[in-house]
């Protein structure tokens, strides 16, 4: 690997998880940040596998964080925060996104590397995945530290995030007032109701945002979490195929 690009990605891990690494795994990072746009003959190459561990990791240790901060939180809130992260690649993309994780990437086409601007939401949440494997095994005593401090720090585990939801509610109406079209809105509102137990209306205005806008994975996930809890399991099931569905053509 030239110097330089081990240079990136040190400088990239210091600034954004706050963690100094040497050259023990500095291979696997940058295996964690290479995607393959040519189709594989067989097997699992080592960034899918880099993930695989990454996605268990991750789960884990915001679980474990749930479990030690939350203890006025009954199950299903605690385990609704949880999904909001880690239950979709959704969470993981947005936090890619944040930290600028889409400008270290490079992709391997026809045995060339080539760096790319646009990032599918599959993509950025594999490689947020990947990169947390890495952490995990190169530095286990503050990793786990390192990446809750982050989710907190970008608004993704913040300890009083569930506390006013009724007030959330209100500010959202006004915003879907102005515009009725607002997906984002109409987004929030539904898991605001939904975290307060509202599960028919939030129900509803998951339903509004498939409407404006069929093809948004995140919130056919989202319908099958309610759905779940409405005991409406068969709907369930069908929202949760098609939102894996969609995740597969992003």
């Amino acid at each position: 690997m030239e110097e330089v690009r081990k240079v990136q990605i040190k400088n990239f891990i210091k600034k954004e998880f706050d963690i100094e690494i040497d050259d023990k795994y500095i291979e696997d990072y940058d295996k964690a940040l290479t995607h393959y746009n040519d189709h594989r003959s067989k097997g699992t190459r080592e960034p899918e596998r880099l993930a695989f561990l990454g996605d268990s990791y991750l789960e884990f240790i915001v679980r474990k964080y749930l479990y030690n901060h939350k203890d006025n939180f009954n199950l299903g809130r605690m385990n609704r925060l949880k999904q909001r992260l880690v239950d979709n690649e959704i969470g993981w993309q947005k936090i890619a996104e944040k930290i600028g994780l889409g400008e270290q990437m490079v992709y391997i086409q026809q045995n060339q590397r080539i760096s790319r601007s646009f990032h599918s939401t599959k993509e950025l949440a594999r490689s947020f995945e990947a990169m947390a494997g890495v952490l995990s095994y190169d530095c286990p005593n503050n990793a786990e530290e390192k990446l809750i401090s982050l989710f907190i720090k970008l608004g993704f585990l913040q300890p009083d995030d569930l506390g006013r939801d009724e007030e959330a509610v209100a500010c959202f109406d006004k915003a879907i007032e102005i515009n009725p079209k607002d997906e984002k809105a109409w987004v929030d509102k539904g898991l605001a109701l939904y975290d307060l137990g509202r599960n028919e209306e939030a129900l509803a205005c998951f339903d509004k945002v498939i409407e404006i806008n069929p093809k948004d994975a995140a919130v056919w996930s989202c319908k099958s979490w309610v759905l779940v809890d409405l005991g409406r399991d068969e709907e369930a099931s069908a929202c949760h195929d098609k939102s894996k569905n969609l995740f597969g053509c992003l």
